[in-house]
């Protein structure tokens, strides 16, 4: 019998690492992306709010979890542009609210 040796495994597993980790970023730039052409839009200005879903089938590591810090880099981006973000896990994917009516002033553009 032929045992593999752990140095081929050790770095097969830190590829696939490599390219799961990408992949999840990849996904978060596309998240990113979508909500701020959403709030380019000029009748979204007038909701006051934004909730948009992502489908687990197109963004299956973020929506299930997998890469929390990600998911948190999302919010911290759109918290320091001055939203509160609301992010809720649902069982076919993640729903993220973005909303801009109660947030105080600090800076003007």
């Amino acid at each position: 019998m032929n045992i593999p040796k752990a140095r081929f495994l050790k770095q097969s597993y830190l590829k696939n690492k490599t390219n799961i980790d990408k992949k999840a970023r990849i996904e978060a730039i596309l998240i990113r992306s979508i909500l701020t052409n959403i709030l380019r839009n000029p009748q979204t200005h007038k909701a006051g709010a934004l909730s948009q879903f992502f489908d687990i089938n197109d963004f299956p590591l973020l929506t299930r979890g997998a890469f929390p810090e990600h998911i948190f880099s999302v919010r911290k981006d759109f918290e320091d542009a001055g939203y509160l973000v609301n992010i809720e896990p649902r069982h076919n994917g993640l729903v993220i609210t973005l909303d801009w009516r109660d947030v105080e002033s600090g800076e003007d553009i």
